[in-house]
């Protein structure tokens, strides 16, 4: 972290609420400064590519500065390569810890970032005005709609490799819902009822379940692009989210295409490997929280 902390809150929850309206600044900033640059450089969609890096450095300081959090990672991070593009297939994290670890991936592998994301923010008026226009207007974006899986696969399928250039790190949360514990307990329930095989009571105590299809289909879509990395990412973030002076903790590894895919590639096989990896991720999580 960059900044120095501030003094210890007598209520986190409430630095926590400070903390939330000073990001909502910086994000209006960085609209406005979107719209200037759209402005003074029409149909030049280049320019933006990693304009949001100074950005996450300031979000960074914000939270972490703010809410006393440490950060850790693993020692072996895997090594950055100049041209390289990544995909980061992460377990979603809250939107304040978000900031902390976009920063952390800008910093250590593509300093340009797009994501795939839930259409809703470019539709809910609210997200829109928070961060759907400026992700429009600088290109950060791949917009699905979950309630349409084969309309979704053709969005990701359409747009990935227009947006997955050199020195890019694309977001995908496969679990798709930030981990409230309440949202976790009915897809426990719902998967114990419809999938038993799957054992999730015994395992998904942290995270929501990971999908495939998004991920199967951007993977289908970059298939012809020999530079493209894959990193299984686990954010290990303080519960409760505003608890003050905790851990936060960043676990990357690199993992293959055909480790991912199998070989012949199939979903059927994607499914199994993602609920592998988020089954480490739920005991990492659970063991780091303690």
């Amino acid at each position: 972290m960059r900044d120095k902390l501030e003094s210890a809150p007598i209520s986190p929850r409430l630095r926590w609420l400070e903390t939330a309206a000073s990001g909502v600044i910086e994000l209006q900033r960085l609209a406005t400064r979107a719209r200037v640059l759209e402005k003074a450089n029409p149909d030049k969609p280049e320019v933006f590519h990693g304009f949001e890096y100074d950005f996450f450095g300031r979000m960074n300081d914000v939270v972490c500065g703010k809410l006393g959090w440490h950060t850790t990672h693993n020692a072996d991070l895997p090594e950055r390569q100049v041209g390289d593009r990544f995909v980061y297939i992460g377990n979603h994290p809250t939107l304040t810890a978000a900031w902390p670890w976009a920063y952390f991936m800008s910093r250590h592998f593509a300093s340009n970032s797009v994501a795939v994301g839930k259409r809703s923010i470019i539709t809910n008026p609210l997200s829109r005005w928070a961060m759907g226009d400026l992700m429009l207007r600088a290109r950060k974006g791949i917009f699905i709609n979950r309630d349409d899986r084969d309309q979704a696969m053709g969005t990701i399928e359409a747009e990935t490799k227009e947006v997955l250039t050199p020195d890019t790190g694309a977001v995908l949360f496969p679990d798709a819902h930030r981990p409230y514990k309440r949202r976790i307990a009915k897809q426990v329930k719902d998967l114990n009822r419809a999938h038993p095989e799957l054992q999730v009571s015994s395992w998904m105590t942290e995270t929501c379940f990971p999908k495939s299809g998004g991920l199967w289909a951007l993977m289908q879509s970059i298939r012809e692009l020999v530079d493209v990395r894959f990193l299984d990412c686990t954010i290990v973030e303080p519960a409760p989210t505003h608890r003050y002076g905790a851990r936060l903790h960043f676990d990357v590894q690199e993992v293959s295409r055909e480790d991912l895919l199998g070989s012949p590639e199939n979903i059927h096989h994607l499914n199994g490997m993602l609920v592998d990896l988020w089954k480490r991720k739920n005991k990492m999580i659970k063991d780091i929280r303690g």
